[in-house]
């Protein structure tokens, strides 16, 4: 959680408030900085970008994390380095404020990126997730579980509706979806007794979501089962992050593997690829 400094107030970081802090970080470089019109459209447009590809908290974003981004846009010279003087900006000026506790470009170093692939847990510490959110609430542990399973963006987790499920067909169509594309996720035979008590549970009272909670629940929720199982910084992205790299490593067509992931090019599902090739790798080193 971000913390309070002087006398600004505390702020929730999701990104999913980004509108009201673009209103107060352009008028920060408007008053407070003089930008010009031009810079100031290039580096909200940076920004906005960026969120679009990273679906999770500022709190949550590392170096690692843009320079995955920086890798993935193959961008040269002034373009990229307009890219990284607009994040440097915006997550300067949020660190300033207190609204992150923590800048993940204050070291960041743009001649000498180490690019990594997207950080994913093992299927043994999905387990573990699974079994600390059980014991917790094990309505909780239906929720991850679901998450995991459909690689789901956490904001699509929190709109389903129990009629977006079709049991029947073996899909889950998912209406709320980034750039307004609804799409379908397959229904896998360890999935379909998941959904189905999640359907049985559902309480109206709610409201009209099967999940019944916001976004902002459903990291806590990751956060909290994370901790309980001795895994840091566990939250939905890196259940999505770890669906897919899960799927490839399993012998999942890549371009089935983008449709299951919704991604608009091919480019950005191949980063997953990096960590199965890595993991074959290790794997080869074992052969006498």
């Amino acid at each position: 959680m971000a913390r309070s400094h002087g006398s600004e107030e505390s702020h929730d970081p999701g990104f999913g408030a980004y509108f009201e802090l673009k209103r107060r970080w352009v008028n920060w470089m408007t008053e407070a900085r003089g930008m010009s019109p031009e810079t100031i459209r290039n580096y909200t447009n940076v920004v906005r970008n960026f969120i679009d590809a990273a679906e999770m908290e500022p709190s949550e974003v590392r170096e690692d994390d843009v320079s995955l981004y920086l890798k993935a846009l193959g961008q040269t010279g002034p373009s990229r380095n307009r890219t990284i003087q607009g994040l440097r900006s915006f997550f300067g000026w949020m660190s300033d404020k207190g609204i992150i506790e923590s800048n993940p470009l204050a070291d960041f170093k743009s001649k000498h990126v180490k690019y990594t692939s997207p950080r994913c847990l093992t299927p043994q510490q999905i387990q573990g997730v699974l079994k600390a959110a059980d014991t917790m609430d094990h309505r909780r542990r239906l929720v991850i579980e679901m998450m995991y399973r459909t690689g789901i963006r956490v904001g699509s987790a929190a709109h389903l509706r129990p009629g977006d499920i079709d049991m029947d067909a073996g899909v889950i169509r998912v209406m709320t979806a980034k750039g307004d594309k609804p799409y379908e996720v397959s229904i896998g035979r360890k999935l379909r007794p998941i959904l189905r008590e999640l359907l049985e549970t559902y309480d109206a009272e709610r409201g009209p979501y099967l999940v019944g909670v916001k976004d902002r629940s459903l990291w806590l929720w990751c956060k909290q089962a994370g901790d309980e199982a001795g895994i840091a910084r566990v939250h939905p992205h890196l259940l999505r992050h770890s669906f897919a790299t899960h799927l490839l490593a399993k012998g999942a067509n890549i371009e089935q593997v983008r449709v299951s992931m919704n991604h608009g090019s091919l480019a950005v599902t191949q980063q997953y690829l990096t960590t199965v090739r890595k993991e074959l790798t290790e794997a080869q080193d074992l052969l006498p």
